[in-house]
């Protein structure tokens, strides 16, 4: 496995990546109606392009196949972190989190923060964050429980 930055013209495989992982994985702790607000079929190609464009976010691959995703901006914030849904508990979302520990410390960031879904708050904990609040957003019209996490580093 290889982490590396977004390459222009994976826009499409990391759309397809983050659906079905939000579909067949957060489905379990989310319901249909909230999936479907969290990363609707008709997403917004366009504003997704934008996004990938500012956020150069770190992908794990393997071969031509894309494993993982995850982005982390100035501040320290996790973005997007998922992994295939197919590839979970093999350690690519492990690698993704090191490369973001070690570009943080790169830049000067020695705190991370994440929004945690349901699902992937026993990853991040696992992994040294710990619990800053449980709180409820909003998108599309659907309320989601998520967590405020954070991880102080070097």
């Amino acid at each position: 496995m290889k982490i590396r930055r977004y390459l222009i013209g994976e826009e499409r495989e990391l759309l397809s990546l983050l659906f079905n992982t939000v579909h067949r994985v957060n489905r379990r702790d989310y319901t249909q109606a909230q999936v479907d607000a969290w990363v609707p079929a008709d997403y917004d190609q366009q504003a997704w392009v934008d996004r990938l464009s500012k956020t150069q976010p770190w992908v794990a691959v393997q071969g031509d196949e894309i494993l993982g995703f995850a982005e982390m901006d100035d501040m320290g914030r996790i973005g997007c972190f998922y992994i295939h849904h197919d590839r979970l508990g093999q350690g690519v979302g492990t690698a993704l989190l090191e490369s973001i520990e070690a570009e943080s410390l790169r830049l000067g960031i020695h705190r991370l923060q994440v929004e945690a879904s349901v699902t992937a708050r026993d990853f991040f904990q696992s992994k040294g964050f710990s619990l800053v609040r449980r709180q409820t957003v909003e998108r599309r019209g659907e309320s989601f429980v998520n967590y405020q996490m954070k991880k102080d580093i070097g």
